[in-house]
């Protein structure tokens, strides 16, 4: 009965802290009650447990000793304020959601539990998105919110993992039937149009580096399938060159369509492609100047030539603020779940896919102390982990 009830309370502890940190990020008192109650509950659980395993113990380590670089950056910040601090912070709380995902999804059935709840946070965001955006809003979002969690590009990579996840338990990881597969679909649609209508392109980026490798992973023969990807990616750039440079097309219906993606992807008049090419460029050249352990956590922002704000670069991000420490110290365990994960891509691909999606989309976007990205952390990391330990219990 103990057991059923501690049970239970994973559970519950587990959609409260999913939830809270997917569909309501915004929220602090959801969000940040939340992940109190799940280092608690986690916490116990562990200390209940005894042993600690090893994949445990590594995260532990590698989330306290990169905790550690960003709070003693303050040492040698040039602007060494409460951004540091803040900022340590956010990462430390990062930490600890992983940790406690980690904790409370030991066996494959709360990592069943743990995949559910991902989908119905996506949902609870779709709906509140249906609900407070106005419609005149909608493929318009990035221009007209200057604030809120839909003017948020996490939110619509959050949607994007769900599609994922979705298109995987449903029709690779278990083949439902039918009737489930297409009500999976119109889910997937759903989540993939609210990620349009947020006019992101890192959504769509997520959504079809996955598909394609799910796709290339459950194929018999790997060169035919990479030659028909190839095959498609081609014809879609040309029929879009036609669209562009055709004149004679273009006006009938190619500036209508640039109008229309260019609306749903966030493309402004104000060049922020451009600009942010610029911030990358203004980030290596802080980190030649300081490339052992950079200015400070944060503290690229007061070195930014043209405006005060991060380089919108996970890598030149943290080449800047920790130098090659830094970077080598937050992508190690990037590397180590990337090759396990390729050795396990025929059984599952899903990790993988989550892990590649990460390192592409980390080019356009500081992600180091997000909160919601480290639960798809969690979500990749957890198969590659059972599959070790079943193949050390067979030995």
């Amino acid at each position: 009965m103990i057991k059923i009830r501690r049970l239970s309370l994973n559970k519950f502890t587990l959609f409260l802290l999913i939830v809270g940190c997917i569909a309501f990020s915004d929220i602090d008192a959801i969000c940040v009650g939340a992940q109190l109650l799940a280092v608690a509950v986690a916490t116990l659980t562990q200390l209940n447990r005894k042993v600690l395993p090893k994949y445990l113990f590594n995260t532990l380590v590698w989330v306290g000793v990169f905790s550690l670089l960003c709070i003693c950056s303050g040492l040698w910040a040039r602007s060494n304020n409460v951004t540091v601090l803040s900022t340590s912070i956010a990462f430390v709380q990062a930490g600890c959601i992983l940790l406690s995902v980690l904790v409370l999804c030991q066996t494959e059935e709360m990592y069943d539990v743990f995949s559910k709840i991902c989908i119905v946070s996506g949902i609870i965001l779709c709906i509140r998105f249906i609900v407070t955006v106005p419609t005149s809003q909608w493929g318009n979002i990035r221009t007209s919110m200057t604030s809120g969690i839909f003017a948020n590009n996490v939110t619509a990579m959050d949607l994007a993992y769900n599609a994922l996840l979705v298109i995987w338990i449903t029709f690779i990881k278990y083949k439902h039937s039918i009737k489930t597969q297409v009500l999976s679909i119109l889910l997937t649609i759903g989540f993939m149009f609210v990620v349009l209508m947020m006019g992101t392109k890192k959504g769509i980026l997520i959504f079809g580096i996955g598909v394609i490798i799910f796709y290339l992973s459950q194929s018999k023969n790997f060169l035919k399938s990479i030659l028909r990807v190839a095959i498609v990616i081609v014809a879609v750039y040309l029929a879009y060159w036609v669209l562009l440079d055709v004149p004679l097309i273009y006006q009938a219906i190619g500036n209508r369509v640039e109008l229309m993606i260019g609306g749903m992807l966030g493309e402004t008049t104000d060049g922020s492609t451009r600009t942010r090419l610029l911030f990358i460029e203004n980030a290596l050249e802080v980190f030649k100047s300081n490339p052992i352990f950079g200015v400070g956590i944060d503290g690229f922002r007061y070195e930014n030539h043209y405006q005060f704000t991060y380089s919108h670069n996970n890598y030149t991000e943290l080449l800047a603020n920790l130098g090659i420490t830094g970077l080598v110290l937050y992508y190690s365990i990037f590397v180590v779940y990337l090759k396990k994960s390729l050795l396990t891509i025929r059984n599952n691909a899903l990790p993988f896919a989550i892990l590649a999606a990460m390192l592409v989309t980390d080019w356009s976007a500081v992600s180091y102390s997000s909160e919601s990205k480290v639960i798809w952390m969690a979500l990749l990391m957890l198969p590659v982990i059972f599959n070790e330990l079943k193949i050390e219990d067979s030995t």
